[in-house]
């Protein structure tokens, strides 16, 4: 099965910036562009153990990009009555390791 995806990457974020604030000033962006009806995919990119499953799923005291999206779609779908769909999947050398 070949998937093509025609894509343009937005921005690409410098090692300095911190999880929390990559994930507070882009996650409401996203949510915004979603609701205007602009799909949207996100990208995470690096080498095994760099740090994109801690960017995707990020702990207690640091929430990363699912949950803070989950948390502002559900919000939204209480003041909407809108129902939200999300799936995500990590992708190395390959092979889907979780599906999610």
């Amino acid at each position: 099965m070949l998937f093509w995806i025609n894509c343009r990457f937005s921005e690409l974020s410098s090692d300095s910036i911190s999880q929390k604030h990559f994930v507070d000033s882009h996650v409401t962006n996203w949510i915004d562009q979603l609701m205007e009806g602009t799909s949207q995919a996100v990208f995470v990119v690096g080498s095994l153990d760099s740090g994109m499953k801690y960017l995707l799923k990020g702990s207690n005291s640091t929430p990363g990009i699912v949950y803070s999206i989950q948390k502002r779609l559900a919000s939204l779908s209480a003041e909407m009555k809108i129902t939200a769909k999300m799936s995500y999947i990590r992708y190395a050398n390959g092979t889907i390791i979780w599906i999610y």
